[in-house]
């Protein structure tokens, strides 16, 4: 026998579900700067703001408790639209808690998803939405923390509201079609919140590309140049390799510490990282993994080169976070930099 929440519990849980969503919404709209969001992006939005008062300053709370409402309003708004057995009381709002949690991660981590699928996958505008959400946010602790609070304050109440349930022996089909289509329907509007609270990005740049026959030029040694931004330094004997991010590697002879010398310069594009074994240089350039040969410090040359073997980053020379690029195409290159968009006008 099936035992689920009452039905005037279920519609209580709605209810409470869209009341918190609806003090998130006018937090957003009170506290945080218009146009900071997808979400006050909106028209409606836009009315709203200039119809009501805004605070010019924002409490730190109000960094934090929209990830516990979100999490909290989505688990009752479940809890109403599928009734929910004893077991989903307590699997639902965990569900919702570990979405807070991926969505926190991906801004920690800076997550590309356009990178992770082919160009041709059927759904560009969701990876790039996702990509605003995760290039542009900003991790925040007090986010993952209040989170975890949300979802054991739904474990509570909907645990709590085992008492009102009522018996239902069997089933049926239509009714059983209906929960499943509602329970989609609470989970793609969660999401859509999410993103909807992600910073609020115009499509006003295009990436500027690298072709690959270019990329794939055989690597230069070229005179000394000076050091403007280093990276990591790899020290092999007497002989420093400093990285210069993106651009390439100094070959520095510090036989004497007191006084190193500049040999020479690697231009690598893409490279961040190098390593050498047995006079073997080892460097990443973007998606490939290219070997010089280093026993000859008069002529350094390329001797073998693995292509593909890193993922593909559009973001790799972009430092500016603030910068958005709605799609790129792998197929013509690898992204080295960015240009404002023209618009039809200009």
């Amino acid at each position: 026998m099936i035992r689920r929440l009452t039905f005037r519990s279920r519609v209580a849980f709605a209810v409470a579900g869209i009341l918190l969503l609806l003090l998130g919404f006018g937090m957003y709209l009170f506290y945080r700067p218009p146009g900071h969001t997808v979400l006050l992006s909106w028209p409606l939005s836009r009315a709203l703001l200039q119809a009501m008062p805004h605070s010019a300053v924002s409490p730190s709370w109000t960094d934090w408790l929209p990830s516990f409402i979100h999490v909290l309003a989505f688990s009752l708004l479940s809890a109403g639209a599928l009734g929910m057995s004893s077991r989903g009381r307590f699997l639902v709002p965990v569900f919702w808690g570990a979405v807070n949690l991926l969505f926190e991660l991906g801004q920690y981590a800076r997550l590309s998803v356009q990178g992770l699928f082919p160009s041709a996958w059927p759904a560009p505008s969701l990876f790039a939405h996702l990509d605003g959400y995760f290039l542009s946010g900003v991790f925040d602790a007090k986010d993952l923390a209040a989170g975890v609070a949300g979802t054991l304050v739904a474990i509570f109440v909907l645990r709590a509201a085992g008492k009102t349930v009522e018996p239902l022996s069997v089933e049926r089909p239509p009714s059983l079609r209906l929960r499943r289509v509602a329970g989609a329907a609470v989970a793609l509007s969660g999401v859509a919140c999410l993103l909807a609270t992600g910073p609020y990005q115009e499509c006003a740049y295009d990436p500027v590309y690298l072709s690959y026959s270019e990329l794939r030029q055989p690597v230069a040694a070229g005179g000394p140049q000076a050091l403007s931004k280093t990276g990591k330094i790899y020290v092999y004997g007497s002989v420093l390799l400093i990285n210069e991010p993106n651009k390439g590697v100094h070959i520095v002879d510090n036989a004497d510490p007191r006084a190193p010398v500049n040999l020479l310069f690697l231009s690598i594009p893409g490279n961040i990282d190098v390593a050498i074994k047995d006079n073997i240089l080892y460097a990443d350039s973007y998606i490939d993994l290219v070997a010089m040969d280093m026993s000859d410090m008069n002529n350094v040359r390329e001797v073998s080169r693995v292509k593909g073997v890193f993922p593909y980053d559009p973001y790799q020379s972009i430092s500016d976070t603030s910068v958005y690029i709605c799609s790129y195409d792998e197929t013509r290159g690898v992204v080295v930099g960015y240009e404002r968009r023209r618009r039809q006008n200009d």
